[in-house]
């Protein structure tokens, strides 16, 4: 009976979330005239939070497995053809094919992985029909992912929907998992005006999601060259303008044509910290500070480990360096190699770690 008592409760859950998910078609169709870009897609999947920490858990599952269904793309294909219509054909539901695959693939829970097989057709079946349906619908910019036209067209105010679904489900499906502490939207995030501005706005839907976690807008936003966000509860970054934030830079390089960091040009040492970078932010932001991509150091591959790779996993990449290895004559001296390269990662890594203390 507990069994059975435990089913009908997250019936009753999802249940729930489909009503609430239906009524989107009414908040669709109230949106005045044509424009309702500066809404974020968050605003319609804003599934009302638990108060119980337990009814979110066990929730979580039936929420995810609802999200599969990708029920919620057939009601914005029919409702925004209307508002595509009113605007003369101007206003789009996102602003690639790439947008609405990356949703559809994100929300769909079938594994790569059955037994042995590494099936990609199955998994991806779904998710690439889905976003064809999309596209075929008319209701798709035509810029392509990632160029600089895309990046425009968010500031464009065209589009009803940016690609932050999979994002806003997270805080759903992983609410209560221990390790979600803390959480940015993006990595080296770049935006306009307009853009920080939403920016701003998606961190106060945050907050109003879950107050008991750490937001921020993005980390190593602009690569460091602009002013710490003050909305943001913590910041994260290499570099503060031209103040460095960690010891070692793998591409950045100095007027004088010496790598950046100071672990590149100088022995390690006890005397180096970053009081003074801290100081210099500390003028314009109090909130945490947090390194970022700390420790880029390399090692030689160690052929051993070929032996290791049992299962789907193809390590192709070792196989051919390998190769190269060999032709070169260096295969019997490798091994030292390897260690080298370890023992100066392990010093220069204990360097950036006691910097920091």
């Amino acid at each position: 009976m507990l069994m059975e008592d435990a089913l009908n409760e997250a019936e009753t859950k999802v249940y729930d979330v489909i009503v609430q998910l239906e009524s989107m078609e009414t908040q669709i169709n109230t949106i005045a005239n044509y424009i309702i870009t500066d809404q974020s897609v968050v605003d319609y999947l804003n599934i009302k939070k638990d108060e119980s920490v337990k009814d979110r858990n066990d929730a979580a599952f039936e929420m995810s497995q609802l999200l599969t269904r990708l029920v919620v793309i057939n009601d914005y294909i029919t409702n925004i053809y209307i508002e595509r219509d009113k605007s003369g054909g101007q206003v789009t539901m996102l602003s690639s094919l790439g947008d609405i695959l990356a949703i559809t693939r994100l929300q769909h829970c079938m594994e790569y992985i059955d037994g042995n097989v590494i099936d990609i057709t199955k998994r991806m079946k779904e998710p690439l029909e889905m976003a064809i349906r999309v596209r075929d619908a008319g209701i798709l910019g035509d810029h392509e992912e990632d160029s600089p036209s895309w990046h425009a067209d968010f500031a464009s105010g065209n589009n009803i929907f940016f690609p932050s679904a999979p994002w806003s489900c997270e805080w759903h499906v992983y609410a209560n998992h221990p390790s979600f502490v803390m959480l940015t939207f993006g990595n080296e995030l770049c935006a306009s005006v307009k853009g920080h501005e939403r920016m701003d706005c998606m961190l106060e839907q945050a907050k109003k999601l879950d107050n008991t976690r750490l937001y921020a807008n993005g980390s190593n936003v602009h690569y460091g060259q602009i002013e710490c966000s003050q909305k943001s509860d913590f910041y994260t970054s290499s570099h503060l303008f031209d103040r460095e934030l960690r010891g070692i830079f793998a591409g950045n390089w100095t007027p004088t044509g010496k790598a950046g960091g100071y672990i590149n040009n100088e022995y390690p040492n006890a005397t180096k910290n970053f009081d003074a970078e801290i100081d210099y932010i500390r003028q314009s932001y109090a909130g945490p500070i947090f390194g970022f991509e700390v420790g880029q150091f390399e090692v030689l591959p160690d052929f051993d480990e070929l032996a290791d790779f049992k299962g789907v996993s193809d390590p192709i990449n070792y196989e051919l360096i390998k190769e190269k290895v060999v032709a070169s004559g260096l295969l019997p001296k490798w091994k030292s190699y390897v260690e080298a390269t370890g023992e100066l990662s392990r010093i220069g890594y204990r360097e950036e770690v006691e910097a920091v203390l």
